[in-house]
């Protein structure tokens, strides 16, 4: 393949590679980068993924060795740097133009194919819960109960009493309040 050609296409798998980095809030990532990323992230559904992509991409790939999702890791150790890329890619006869074009155009529009499938798929997960973090978590809520309960046999108001575990938790009266309530709920 001629040097051009390699070019073209290690270009259009690093602007995919950048494209993603940026999509997970990271630094545009290099060529290699990229690789270590697949390589260290990779799980067997990513690597069926992969497979089919270099079986469109690179056809003569396809044919000339048998690939596996199995055998992806193997495929990534030979082309892990862009050095080893750029060697791998002069291997392969040259494409005829046309075949070239698609092959860029594929790796161009693979994160849009991607984003179509996946957002649909994304929307039907639960949304993060809303609010802030507990102040206290739910296996401390029986505690907090034994320490208001504590404080009101030893003399306190009940709303005293809550203030003080309140202000010993770091927490406001009403967190206090409504752990109470749960609780009582709990015991109906």
């Amino acid at each position: 393949m001629t040097a051009e050609n390699q070019r073209k296409i290690l270009e259009a798998t690093s602007r995919l590679f950048k494209a993603v980095s940026s999509a997970m809030d990271g630094e545009p990532c290099s060529y290699e980068e990229g690789i270590r990323f697949i390589r260290e992230y990779g799980n067997r559904t990513l690597f069926d993924l992969l497979l089919v992509i270099i079986k469109r991409l690179l056809p003569v790939v396809g044919q000339e060795q048998t690939l596996t999702p199995e055998s992806i890791p193997h495929f990534l150790d030979a082309m892990d740097t862009r050095q080893k890329a750029e060697d791998l890619l002069a291997s392969f006869p040259d494409p005829n133009p046309r075949n070239l074009e698609k092959v860029l155009r594929e790796v161009d529009l693979f994160l849009p194919s991607v984003r179509q499938i996946l957002v649909p798929f994304a929307k039907q997960l639960p949304p993060p819960p809303g609010g802030p973090p507990r102040k206290i978590p739910l296996e401390e809520e029986p505690r907090v109960r034994e320490e208001v309960a504590r404080y009101f046999k030893d003399g306190y108001s009940l709303p005293k009493a809550k203030e003080k575990v309140a202000r010993n938790r770091g927490t406001s009266v009403s967190t206090i309040q409504r752990i109470l309530k749960k609780g009582t709920s709990e015991n109906d």
